[in-house]
């Protein structure tokens, strides 16, 4: 009976070791469990946050970048403008520069001679008007002769026109060179077939004043008529 007993109370007693160790086992096991979870969230919620932050940032970075580029950009269009713009001044002389280029001829300087008579007047004097004809020289001799420098291209009204500016002589015309009028004696003095005309080289020429060019020894004859050239050898 006492070894039964004695069996009895061993195996109770190992039951409750064993459920002991079981308990203590379990409750160990939720301990460490959770710290496990704790830890696996804090990994995560850290994982998440510093990627989160650092998208951020580096979106920041990139926008920042950005904007340098954009200035970067800008400095060199700059800088291209600035290439240009001394380049560009550059070039503008030699296009102005007319003898290098050779888009206009030198200005080439001729001499001409320019005379002006109203001799024709002294026999018209009975229907010369009394006003003109005290301007009227005794020999008729508005300017016997003068020597002007005209430049290539220029007419028989720059070479009058330079001719009376030498000696003080007034003389009037229209905007087309027509001349009305020298050294006070006008058209129309010696009735209305009366007025100025014009011959270079001994020859009567067609055209205006400003029409025609001269060249280099051109003698410019202006004549008073007072009947449409007939008495200046004129013939139509």
């Amino acid at each position: 009976m006492r070894k039964a007993k004695k069996k009895s109370v061993i195996r109770v007693l190992s039951l409750l070791t064993a459920l002991t160790l079981l308990f203590a086992c379990a409750g160990c096991g939720n301990t460490t469990a959770q710290p496990e979870e704790s830890n696996q969230r804090q990994e995560q919620t850290a994982d998440k946050q510093p990627v989160e932050g650092n998208a951020v940032r580096k979106d920041t970075a990139e926008e920042k970048d950005t904007v340098p580029d954009a200035k970067d950009d800008t400095s060199e269009k700059k800088e291209t403008s600035v290439e240009k713009t001394p380049a560009e001044k550059a070039d503008t002389p030699k296009d102005n520069d007319t003898s290098a280029s050779g888009t206009a001829t030198p200005s080439v300087k001729k001499v001409v001679t320019v005379s002006i008579s109203c001799a024709t007047i002294l026999n018209n004097k009975d229907t010369c008007d009394a006003e003109v004809w005290s301007k009227v020289p005794g020999d008729g001799a508005v300017l016997s002769s003068a020597e002007v420098s005209i430049s290539n291209g220029e007419t028989v009204y720059d070479a009058l026109r330079k001719a009376c500016n030498k000696r003080d002589i007034v003389f009037e015309a229209d905007s087309s060179g027509y001349i009305s009028s020298i050294a006070g004696i006008p058209e129309g003095a010696v009735g209305s077939e009366s007025g100025w005309t014009f011959t270079v080289n001994g020859k009567f020429v067609q055209g205006g004043a400003k029409d025609i060019l001269l060249e280099n020894g051109d003698t410019v004859e202006w004549l008073y008529t007072c009947n449409f050239g007939a008495d200046v050898g004129f013939s139509w």
